[in-house]
Order: C-alpha cells, then structure tokens, then sequence
C-alpha cells in the first residue's frame, strides 16, 4: 500500500502543473492564430472618377532622377598624398595651423602653388595648403603655365 500512497503523492503534485500547461499551451495557440488572421479591412469608400494630382505622383514615386555633377573646381593640377598621415594647414608654411592630416592615397586638387606649398581641395571641399615636397606627394598631373 505504501508504493500506492507515493503514487498519488507524485499525482497530486504532476496533476497541477499539467493542467497550467494545457492552459498555457491553449492560450499561445489561440494568440498565434490571432496573429495569423489577416488584419481587417477599412469599409471600402466609393471610387470616384478623378484624375491623379501631379504633387501625388512625385510623393508616391520611388525614382529619382539623376543628380547633376558637380563642376570640377578651377585647379591647375592633381596630386596624391604618399606618405601615411600628411599635414593639412590652414596657410603655406610649418608655422600655420594644422586643420587636419590627409591619409595615403587621398587626391587633391591643386588650385596654388607659393613658396613650396600647395593650396589644394580636398575630396570632402575642405581647402588649405600641403607641402609640395616629393616625398610627401606625387604629382598626378599640372597644366603647364
């Protein structure tokens, strides 16, 4: 009798929590097919006949048309940084500001040339001077003045 008694002990204990499961289980399923009805739809208002607004169309239109290039700056030539971090001042000498450091590979447009120096544009539109040494740049290109 006493293996009977463990039985219904265990029975009383298993019973409780099997039946919050089922609850559980039935609440998650009727949740998931709530989610899977389709949504319901607006009453549907009478088509009118009338033509479609210009403004609507450019608000609903995912193309866009081209933008225009933006105009080269007058420049006289092209150079690239060689070293890894270059020197980017706000006047052509070592004693003026450093505004920032151009990395290996950045092109710049020459727009001036004084004392050593390059007054250039940077590929973001910034503009300020580099060192026109050879070991700092490489020429891509100059007009011939």
């Amino acid at each position: 009798m006493a293996a009977r008694s463990d039985y219904s002990k265990i029975g009383r204990m298993v019973i409780p929590w099997l039946i919050l499961l089922i609850v559980l289980l039935v609440i998650v399923s009727m949740a998931i097919s709530s989610l899977r009805e389709s949504p319901k739809k607006a009453p549907q208002q009478p088509i009118e006949a009338e033509e479609e607004k210009p403004e609507e169309a450019e608000e609903t239109s995912t193309v866009q048309p081209p933008k225009k290039a933006e105009p080269v700056p007058e420049h006289i030539g092209k150079i690239e940084v060689v070293i890894e971090s270059l020197n980017f001042r706000d006047g052509p000498s070592a004693e003026s500001n450093i505004i920032g450091t151009l990395k290996k590979g950045t092109e710049l447009l020459v727009v001036t040339e004084e004392n050593g120096w390059y007054g250039v544009i940077a590929p973001d539109g910034q503009t300020g001077y580099v060192s026109s040494g050879l070991d700092y740049i490489r020429v891509l290109e100059m007009k011939e003045e």
